[in-house]
Order: C-alpha cells, then structure tokens, then sequence
C-alpha cells in the first residue's frame, strides 16, 4: 500500500515539475508544453469526389442513307448521366444557322437521333456542319461533331414539304420513324387524328395517340374510323360482384357481355369495339388504354331485359 502511493506522489511530482518553473519572486508559472503535435487535421474535399465521366459519339461520320421521307438520321450515343443535348447546323454557303435542342432526348438516356432535310432549314448545298453538345452531371460538356457536304440539291416531293410546327420524330413500337405531334394550318398529308391541343397525330397505332396532348379529338385515318362510330363505343353501365357479367350501353341499346380475358372491366369503363354481335369480341378499355376480351350473350335490348339476364348468369343470394 506504501509502495502504491508513493509510486503516485513520484508521477505527480514529475508532471508538475514539467508544466511549471519556479519564478525569481518564488512563484510559479505554467511552462509551455511540449513536442504537442499542431499540425492543422486533413479534411477530405467532398466537391472533388470524382463524377462519372460524362461522353457523347456519333454512330457514325459519314455515308448516311436518305429514308423514305428524304431526310437523313444522324445517331449516336452518351453517357447516362447526361441531362441534354443540343444540335448547332451550320453551312456558311448558304442560310443555314440552326441551334435546337433534341426533344425526344431526357435525362437519363443513353441514345438520340436527329433528322436533316432541305426544307427543314439545317441541310443545303456545300459543307454543312453539326456540332452535337451534351450537358453532363456536374457540368460536365462534352461535344462531338461531323461534317457533310452536298453537291446538288435534292427535289423534295411537294406532298413531303414540311408545314408543321416541329420538325421531331420518334420511333414507334414497330420500329418505324413516326413524327411527333405538331401544329399546322391545315389538316398534314399521314395524320391519323387531331387531338384535343390542336395538334396532329401521326401515330400508326390506336395505343398513347394524343397521350400528352388532352386526348383525342378527331380520328382522321379511316383505319381508325372504328374509333369515331358510336356503335362501336360502349360504356360499362353495371356490374355486379363476384361475377363476370355485365351490361354495357352504346347507341343501339343495352349489351349483355362476358368478360375473358386482359383487363377486367370495370363501372364506368368505356370499350371501343364491335360488341353489337354474337361470340368472343376484342375491345380496347379506352378508360385504362388496354386491351380486353369479351363473349357477347346477347344485345340491341332494353335495359330491363339485359337486367333479366344478368339475374339469370349472376343470381343473387
């Protein structure tokens, strides 16, 4: 017990006699301390942690086909952290000084494609350059570039001439370029409809037309004339639970209809289809923009007699 407590009164002695010097006048004063390390603690920089590395290349510089409408496609690829992308046209033999952002491109993707043609203002005779810049994460700008030069003008059938409001294209699920919804003062030469923002459709199928512009207005290819006969549109009037049936109403009575198959109908539901015969239908729920199959138990009835059938296929308890 001595050893121990003499052992602690020898450190304190020596931790005192380190930190304090005795002054002429006897008192003591605090010594400074020493071999203290001060050098400043490396903090690691957050704004310089490395971002993806941001690209943008061109499929390829030359020896680009004219497609069916004379136009001609350039394509290329970018990293997937870009936000845009953005074309300059320019030919200094002639007018052409085109800036345009590619409105089918988001952030995120990974591919684009633009279109050049005479009467679109970013194609003309001589040497016609296209300097195509992305804006990358982290302000990251990344170009590339290609260089096209035209002999001879090429005739563009008057009925291809351009009067729209866009010069825009996007392909469709068969794969086809399909120009996107644009104005125009008139109705264009391959509108299939007028939707509800005035713009016109191109699309090549019933499915999303008009999606981003209110909704169809006006079906206008005669293939979707279907679509326009208030025969073929049914509204869902009534269903009841746990079964299948149901009574839908168009424009020459009340339909009894079996549902088999894809979407499942539901109260307020509008069908587009031929529902006004007998036997297995398809229709598409314009409600829900799917597709549904149908069996036809009868139809051209009064809605009592389609309720008395319903109550014969969907007894209640």
């Amino acid at each position: 017990m001595f050893n121990t407590i003499f052992s602690i009164i020898f450190l304190l002695t020596a931790v005192f006699s380190t930190n304090f010097q005795t002054a002429n006048d006897g008192s003591k004063t605090v010594s400074e301390p020493k071999n203290i390390i001060t050098e400043p603690v490396s903090v690691p920089n957050i704004s310089k942690i490395p971002l993806t590395r941001a690209f943008i290349k061109l499929d390829q510089k030359n020896n680009y086909p004219r497609t069916a409408n004379n136009a001609i496609y350039f394509t290329g690829t970018t990293s997937n952290n870009c936000d845009s992308v953005s074309v300059e046209a320019i030919n200094t033999e002639s007018n052409v000084d085109d800036h345009y952002v590619l409105t089918t491109y988001s952030k995120g993707d990974t591919t684009f494609k633009y279109g050049v043609r005479e009467d679109w203002n970013n194609l003309d005779v001589g040497t016609n350059g296209y300097v195509f810049t992305a804006n990358c994460e982290g302000n990251q700008i990344v170009k590339d570039s290609l260089f096209m030069t035209l002999q001879t003008p090429t005739a563009i059938p008057s009925q291809l001439i351009s009067t729209l409001s866009n010069n825009n294209y996007y392909t469709s699920s068969q794969g086809n370029d399909v120009h996107s919804p644009a104005y125009s003062n008139s109705v264009p030469s391959g509108a299939s409809a007028e939707c509800q923002d005035g713009t016109y459709s191109f699309s090549q199928s019933r499915s999303g037309t008009c999606s981003h512009h209110g909704g169809v207005a006006a079906w206008l290819d005669s293939t979707m004339s279907i679509y326009t006969n208030s025969r073929n549109v049914s509204e869902v009037v009534y269903r009841r639970t746990g079964c299948d049936y149901m009574i839908l109403e168009n424009s020459v009575g009340s339909v009894v209809g079996e549902w088999y198959g894809g979407m499942d109908p539901s109260e307020g539901d509008t069908l587009v289809g031929d529902l006004n015969h007998y036997g297995f239908k398809d229709a598409v729920n314009n409600t829900y923009d799917s597709n549904t199959k149908l069996w036809i138990d009868d139809y051209m009835l009064s809605k009592s007699r389609a309720m008395e059938k319903i109550d014969l296929h969907c007894p209640k308890y």
